[in-house]
């Protein structure tokens, strides 16, 4: 799993060919950030993620419970996000506005 930081949250993601995962791919809550379920406010997935190499790649997943039980109120997702794995968002009780991209 790689790692990336963005306006101060450093997202959590795994890679299959140029495309990203936010959260990885695995079973654990809040795995998106390293902030856990922690996140507090307005939290906006990058698009892109840049790896140690500064290889760019598109975030076109958020991964199985990338955010369950985060405390975040909103939420803007990017156009490049295609799929959202199950439980995504489980348990995010405080969440009241989502905003996805134009597509």
């Amino acid at each position: 799993m790689g790692q990336y930081t963005v306006d101060g949250i450093t997202w959590n993601y795994t890679l299959s060919g140029t495309n990203a995962t936010i959260g990885g791919d695995t079973a654990l809550n809040g795995n998106a950030t390293t902030q856990g379920t922690a996140l507090n406010g307005s939290i906006i997935i990058p698009s892109t993620v840049i790896d140690s190499n500064n290889v760019s790649y598109t975030v076109t997943c958020i991964g199985i419970k990338a955010f369950a039980g985060a405390s975040f109120q909103t939420i803007t997702i990017p156009d490049t996000v295609t799929e959202i794995s199950q439980q995504g968002f489980s348990s995010c009780n405080g969440l009241t506005t989502v905003t996805f991209g134009n597509n």
